[in-house]
This record gives C-alpha cells, sequence and structure tokens, in this order.
C-alpha cells in the first residue's frame, strides 16, 4: 500500500476519527470530573445506576455499550471507593448493583462539574452542531452496537 493510500485511509476512517474525537471529547470531561476523583467514564456508570437503579452486571453492559471486562475494570475503583454497592436481587445468584449513599454525594457533587464540561463542549460547537452531533451519536450506538450487529447477522 503506498503512502497516500495509507494517508486517505487514516484520514477516512470512521473509527479513527471518531476515537480521536472520542479521546479530545473525554479529556475535558475528566479534567472537569478530576476534583471529586471519578473519570467520565465512571461519571457515566453512576449515572445509569442513578437512573437506572439496581442493574445487573450484563444489562448495565449491555446498556452501556460497554464489553464486561471493561465494565468490571472501571467497577473495581467504584466499588473500592464505596461509591457502588452490591444489591440483592430477586434472585440470589444474580449480582446487581446500586449507587451507595457516598455515590449519591459524589454525583451530587460532580453533576454541576459535568455540566461545566457539557458547556465547554457546546461553546466549541454550538447549538445546531451539537443537536446534529446527538442525532448521529445516538444513531451509531443504537444502530451498529455489538448486540444489534449479532442479532442482523
Amino acid at each position: 500500500m503506498d503512502r497516500a493510500s495509507l494517508k486517505r485511509a487514516g484520514l477516512s476512517c470512521i473509527n479513527f476519527n471518531l476515537r480521536k474525537a472520542a479521546r479530545a471529547v473525554t479529556a475535558i470531561y475528566d479534567r472537569s470530573l478530576a476534583p471529586v476523583g471519578i473519570t467520565s467514564t465512571q461519571f457515566s456508570i453512576m449515572i445509569a445506576l442513578a437512573y437506572y437503579p439496581e442493574h445487573s452486571m450484563s444489562a448495565l453492559s449491555k446498556f452501556l455499550v460497554m464489553d464486561r471486562t471493561t465494565l468490571t475494570k472501571n467497577l473495581k475503583p467504584l466499588m473500592r471507593e464505596k461509591l457502588i454497592e452490591p444489591a440483592a436481587g430477586e434472585d440470589r445468584r444474580q449480582r446487581l448493583l446500586k449507587l451507595s449513599r457516598k455515590g449519591l454525594g459524589v454525583l451530587d457533587k460532580a453533576y454541576p462539574l459535568w455540566t461545566a464540561a457539557q458547556q465547554q463542549v457546546s461553546d466549541v460547537l454550538g447549538q445546531d452542531q451539537m443537536h446534529g452531533l446527538y442525532r448521529t451519536l445516538h444513531k451509531v450506538s443504537s444502530q451498529l452496537s455489538e448486540s444489534e450487529l449479532v442479532l442482523k447477522n
């Protein structure tokens, strides 16, 4: 493959450009959330558990479109800090997770920091681009998630 083809492949690669954009945006959110000691990924997990209390690992993994290994890696510090705790399910074999009282407190402190990061990104992109980005990202995550592709193939 020649150099021009390599350059074209890199510049037009959806995965490359999406991951590059994600790293740029993640850096903004991670810096904003640093004062409360959580990352943007951990914030997303905590928000998911606050919105949908007592998720199983499988349900949380599917909801976040995150493989279980990555989810487990991100849950460990949250559980170590006692921000997330196990919850009893109807079935004793089922492992449910929920935000602890301490986790809710951290989430309350993190929310204004997240709002500031959200505003920072919005200020750079503008409202029209933000709305278009929401629509595009929702479509990408809902139509291209691994579970959806497995069902289609």
